[in-house]
C-alpha cells in the first residue's frame, strides 16, 4: 500500500493532530505535569495501531512537498502549543518576555520608586561600639514579589529573605555593598522626603564612622526638611512611579464597576500633586488623619492612563497580579 494520494495523506495528519488534542483536552492539570503530555501521545499511538487502514503500515509515506510543508505544520503545532500552555502563567510570561525587566537602568529607577514606598535606609550602633548599615525593603509573602526582589539582588547584590511565609526581605548589610549601592541614588535621587533624611544621615554616618556622633545626630534620621522644593525629573520619573505604584499604589474592583485607583503617602503632597498632574487625575489631592496625603480616582479616561502607564513601565511584583485583573475588568476602556 503506497500513500501517494496527497489528500489522503492530509487526512491522517488531521486525523493524528485532532486526537491529540482531544486526549490531551480529557487531562486535568495536565499542564503542571508532563507524565499527561506522555499520556496523550500514548492513547495517540494506540489510536493508529487499532486502525491500520489510517497509518503507513505495510507502505511507505510519498515525501512530496505537501507532505513535508504537512509534517513542518504538525511540529511548529505541537512546539507552538506546548510554549503557549507555559506561558499561560502570567508570571512566565512576563519573565520570558518583557525585556524591560532585564533592563538595568529600569531596574535601578524601579527599585528608586519602590525604596521611596516600601525600603528603608538603616543606620544602627552594636553596644557603642561599631555602626552598623543596612538596606532594606520589607513586602508581604508572594511568589511575585520574591521574583521582584530575586531581580533587583541580582542587579544591585544583596540577600533575598523568606520569613516563614509571612514576608519578604530585601537585605544589604555589607558596608561595601552599600556604598557602591547608593551611588544609584546620585544618577536618580529619591523623591520623597523620608528617604532623603535617611540618606543624608546615611552618607554623615558613612563619612564619620563615629558612635558618638551617630547618637548625638540619630534623630536627624527623622527629620523631614519641609522646605525642600520637590524636582520632578522626567529622566527616571515614569519608571520611579512605577516603583512607587508597586509600593504604595492600588487597584480597586468593585462589584458595581465603579472601579478605582488610589495611592497615598504621609508628608508628599507636591508628590501627589505630581501623580494627579502626570495621569490627569480631576479629584483634590486629600489631607487625611496624621498627614497624610492621598488621591483616588474612578474617572474612566484617567484609568485609562494609568492602565497604558503600567502596561509601557510594567510592575514587577505583587502588585503585577492586582493590576493584571483591573485591566481585564476594564476591558472596555481599551477598544
Amino acid at each position: 500500500m503506497e500513500f501517494n494520494d496527497e489528500f489522503a495523506n492530509l487526512f491522517i495528519l488531521n486525523k493524528y493532530i485532532s486526537n491529540f488534542r482531544l486526549s490531551l483536552s480529557r487531562k486535568t492539570e495536565w499542564s503542571g505535569n508532563p507524565n499527561c503530555i506522555a499520556g496523550g501521545l500514548h492513547l495517540d499511538l494506540k489510536w493508529l495501531k487499532a486502525e491500520p487502514w489510517a497509518t503507513s503500515y505495510g507502505g511507505t509515506f510519498a515525501f512530496n512537498t505537501p507532505m513535508i510543508y504537512a509534517l513542518g505544520f504538525v511540529f511548529l503545532f505541537t512546539v507552538g502549543g506546548l510554549t503557549g500552555v507555559i506561558l499561560a502563567n502570567a508570571s512566565l510570561d512576563i519573565a520570558f518576555h518583557d525585556k524591560l525587566k532585564k533592563d538595568s537602568d529600569y531596574i535601578k529607577k524601579f527599585w528608586v520608586g519602590l525604596m521611596d514606598g516600601d525600603g528603608s535606609i538603616q543606620v544602627n550602633h552594636w553596644r557603642k561600639k561599631n555602626l552598623q548599615f543596612r538596606l532594606v525593603i520589607k513586602l508581604r509573602y508572594d511568589a511575585q514579589n520574591i521574583n521582584m526582589l530575586n531581580l533587583i539582588k541580582n542587579e544591585l547584590k544583596g540577600r533575598v529573605i523568606n520569613n516563614k511565609e509571612e514576608f519578604v526581605l530585601w537585605v544589604v548589610d555589607n558596608k561595601k555593598l552599600i556604598i557602591n549601592i547608593i551611588k544609584v541614588f546620585d544618577t536618580f535621587p529619591p523623591l520623597t522626603r523620608r528617604l532623603r533624611a535617611q540618606l543624608l544621615f546615611l552618607k554623615d554616618c558613612l563619612l564619620h564612622n563615629d558612635v558618638d556622633i551617630y547618637l548625638r545626630k540619630r534623630n536627624n534620621k527623622y527629620l523631614i526638611n519641609n522646605t525642600f522644593s520637590f524636582n520632578k525629573d522626567d529622566n527616571y520619573y515614569k519608571e520611579w512611579l512605577s516603583g512607587f505604584i508597586e509600593a504604595e499604589g492600588c487597584f480597586s474592583i468593585r462589584k458595581n464597576n465603579y472601579h478605582s485607583f488610589s495611592i497615598a503617602q504621609k508628608d508628599e503632597k507636591e508628590l501627589m500633586d505630581s501623580i494627579k498632574t502626570y495621569f490627569d487625575i480631576q479629584s483634590k489631592v486629600r489631607n487625611s488623619k496624621g498627614n497624610v496625603w492621598s488621591l483616588e480616582t474612578y474617572r474612566k479616561s484617567t484609568l485609562l492612563n494609568i492602565i497604558n502607564h503600567c502596561n509601557e513601565f510594567p510592575l514587577l511584583g505583587e502588585k503585577l497580579i492586582s493590576f493584571d485583573k483591573f485591566k481585564k475588568n476594564n476591558l472596555n476602556l481599551l477598544i
